[in-house]
């Protein structure tokens, strides 16, 4: 069986995570120079493997459903806790859950 990071594709979360970061489409595409369907088609395939909605789409406006988990949401406070017991990762570096 295959684990759930191995089915979806990296750079699909790569872009939910840079647009959640981000606050929207348009400024997620602006940083990192890629067109705002592109993210569109990315987070759409996203959503179509975990068969959830995680973001709420308007014109105006992009919000967070409640289906996210709560953890993911909070991901940057566990990723300080945990990084004093991830040796692969220097001290010094943030996590690299953007994409390029």
């Amino acid at each position: 069986m295959h684990k759930l990071h191995e089915l979806l594709r990296m750079g699909d979360l790569a872009a939910f995570v840079g647009i959640v970061d981000d606050g929207g489409f348009a400024e997620s595409a602006r940083r990192r120079g890629v067109s705002a369907s592109t993210l569109s088609r990315s987070v759409t395939r996203l959503e179509e493997q975990l068969k959830v909605t995680l973001l709420r789409r308007t014109t105006r406006s992009v919000e967070i459903t409640p289906k996210v988990p709560l953890f993911w949401l909070r991901r940057a406070e566990f990723w300080t806790a945990a990084k004093p017991c991830k040796r692969s990762q220097p001290a010094d570096r943030p996590p690299q859950d953007r994409f390029a």
